[in-house]
């Protein structure tokens, strides 16, 4: 058998919008592929203690989140300069470890994988979306909190997951052109959901 025809190991890369099912989708994926899931860095609870983090504990990565997750003020934007694209050593380390686990087969949520990742062979992208209030019920149900707190959640970290994303890699993971798959789990569910990323991940395997 040629280098070109031996079968890749399954990796899928997952962004989500707050309230999607991606702790649900992702491990389960994982599981049926046989491969290593790896969850977002700054989980919604870590993301909240940050912003509780009095000030002068915050360094200045801290600041950029709070402010990305806080919103800017009419007229003004987040201030990336926070955290500043020309120091790339946490963008090389995220980019040499997402790649040598993708070797061995690898499903990821968020981690701006679906960049770093584009061009890994048999890669599959993907979207999970929905409308706003359907998923603020979905993440109200599946962690126990009330959905006024998943409101907040979802504003602050549909907000700092993409701001994050446009500071360090350049790209918005809100736009769909760089996904093969776009699921609106609200519709299908994350059961469906499942199943249709992996007939998804046939078809470019």
């Amino acid at each position: 058998m040629s280098q070109s025809a031996v079968p890749t190991k399954p990796v899928v890369t997952l962004f989500e919008q707050y309230g999607a099912g991606a702790d649900y989708i992702g491990p389960k994926l994982a599981e049926r592929f046989g491969v290593q899931y790896v969850g977002y860095r700054w989980s919604s609870e870590e993301l909240e203690q940050l912003h509780a983090t009095p000030a002068e504990e915050q360094t200045a990565f801290d600041r950029f989140m709070v402010a990305a997750g806080r919103g800017a003020e009419p007229g003004e934007s987040t201030p990336v300069h926070l955290f500043q694209m020309a120091d790339n050593e946490a963008v090389n380390a995220n980019s040499a470890e997402l790649n040598a686990m993708a070797a061995k087969g690898l499903v990821v949520l968020g981690h701006n994988a679906t960049v770093i990742l584009a061009d890994h062979p048999g890669a599959l992208h993907v979207k999970l979306d929905g409308p706003a209030e359907r998923r603020v019920a979905y993440a109200a149900a599946a962690t126990g909190i009330d959905q006024a707190h998943a409101a907040r959640r979802l504003a602050r970290e549909d907000r700092v997951r993409a701001e994050f994303s446009l500071a360090l890699y350049g790209w918005d993971p809100r736009t769909n052109d760089r996904y093969h798959l776009v699921v609106n789990t609200s519709l299908f569910g994350v059961d469906d959901a499942v199943r249709i990323i992996l007939a998804a991940r046939e078809r470019v395997s």
